[in-house]
């Protein structure tokens, strides 16, 4: 299937992560012309940049974003300029620490809401009007499945996850009448670096190996397995594409069946 990407320009916005760097290289196989990497410092994307590079005639370029700075959204949207036109952009990063109420302190929200929430909509501030007056464009931004299903394990992760589904939902009735689509995905548990810390922990935690901290985790999903990065990733880009035209103001699960409701 032809994504239509071919003269479309983009900025992944925490390429070097787990997510990010799948969706990074989902982009370069469809065809993406123009890629901007959004990392905290640009040293941290060289090296995929370089493994890009390899492969492909992709115009990349590496651009700070750091998005516990305020005006990081702003300054990477205009870094991008030697690029040419963004059309597309694709929020990855963001974190949190885990923890109910009593678990996290006033600087961990700060640090949830800045960087993600704060963080979309403030690309979405700098990023959407070119888009707009263009009449094409698309945001993807990566959630997660904890904005529908609350839990005391994961209180800020719940608490941001939804202000993005609503944020989303929000924007798409501004512009989805200028040819610009607004949506996100809500992944579970993903197969990333992130989550072999957690096993390592779980592991030392419990007394357990990590091997059944792997198989604990795993269990929990009617599949029978954590989510591959390449399922999110490949949905992400697919809503990145000229062909998900129609698809605006959805927040999409990828979570192996796990979510319990209907909606």
């Amino acid at each position: 299937m032809d994504l239509g990407l071919s003269g479309k320009g983009a900025l992944v916005v925490g390429a070097n992560g787990g997510i990010g760097s799948v969706v990074c290289r989902a982009l370069v196989r469809e065809g993406i012309d123009r890629l901007a990497l959004g990392v905290r410092t640009p040293a941290s994307g060289e090296e995929l940049a370089a493994d890009l590079r390899k492969d492909s005639e992709v115009d990349l370029l590496v651009v700070e974003c750091d998005l516990e700075d305020p005006g990081a959204p702003e300054r990477a949207i205009a870094a991008t300029a030697p690029l040419g036109n963004i059309d597309i952009v694709c929020l990855c990063a963001g974190s949190y620490p885990n923890g109910g109420l009593w678990d996290v302190d006033d600087d961990d929200w700060q640090r949830g809401m800045t960087t993600k929430l704060m963080g979309a909509a403030r690309l979405m501030r700098h990023a959407i009007p070119a888009m707009a007056d263009r009449g094409w464009g698309r945001v993807v931004i990566v959630g997660g499945m904890r904005g529908r299903t609350p839990s005391s394990a994961g209180v800020i992760g719940g608490v941001v996850n939804v202000g993005i589904a609503n944020l989303v939902s929000a924007v798409t009735k501004e512009v989805a009448g200028k040819g610009v689509t607004v949506n996100s995905v809500d992944p579970a548990h993903v197969m990333t670096p992130r989550w072999e810390k957690r096993f390592a922990a779980m592991s030392e935690e419990e007394g357990i190996s990590e091997e059944e901290a792997v198989a604990r985790v795993r269990g929990s999903f009617p599949i029978k397995k954590m989510t591959p990065p390449g399922d999110v990733a490949d949905l992400i880009v697919y809503l990145a594409s000229e062909r998900a035209g129609s698809i605006t103001g959805s927040s999409i699960l990828v979570d192996g069946g796990a979510y319990p409701g209907l909606y």
